[in-house]
């Protein structure tokens, strides 16, 4: 009903995925089930899945064998707000309520290893990683956005400022504005 013609005439290619060989549906694994999950995070490359609380503690599962648990530190308890995965550094980055950011290295055999806790001084409202760079996008409440340099451990130098507040600006104070035709 809703299809255009030009897609009704492509031809149906997941007629080879038809096979019960193809789909063979299962129970993989059983996880506990946790009932204050405030943040997930998954890591296709190794395979593993992260699991924030809202009492501080996240759960790493993996392939079999591989499940151990993380505490937020200093003061105990406090609620996962986000979980990201660095997978070109193979890191864990956590946010917690108090707006810091952890980093954990999960290259190392055994337990995760905190590495570092940094705070950004403002409300943090989104992190977000690439897996082709080394620093972690944390986007603030003020509307910028600050780089985290996960090989150095430290805040870069990188700030992508508040668009809308520089617009504002320019156009109170009677500037040209970029993208117009006057500019």
């Amino acid at each position: 009903m809703f299809t255009s013609p030009a897609i009704k005439a492509l031809p149906d290619l997941s007629l080879d995925l038809s096979d019960a060989t193809d789909w063979q549906a299962g129970l993989l694994r059983t996880v506990r089930h946790h009932l204050d999950i405030t943040a997930v995070a998954t890591e296709p490359l190794s395979g593993l899945f992260a699991v924030g609380t809202a009492r501080g503690r996240i759960h790493l599962y993996g392939s079999p064998g591989v499940e151990c648990t993380v505490d937020i530190s200093d003061p105990a308890g406090l609620r996962v707000k986000f979980l990201q995965f660095a997978s070109s550094v193979f890191k864990l980055l956590c946010i917690d309520e108090h707006d810091r950011l952890f980093v954990w290295d999960l290259a190392n055999l055994g337990r995760p290893k905190l590495q570092k806790i940094a705070a950004f001084g403002q409300p943090v409202h989104a992190i977000t990683t690439s897996p082709s760079h080394t620093h972690a996008f944390i986007a603030l409440a003020n509307g910028e956005v600050k780089t985290y340099d996960l090989l150095c451990l430290r805040i870069s130098q990188y700030v992508i400022p508040n668009v809308w507040k520089v617009y504002e600006e320019r156009s109170l104070a009677g500037g040209p504005l970029s993208g117009s035709p006057t500019s």
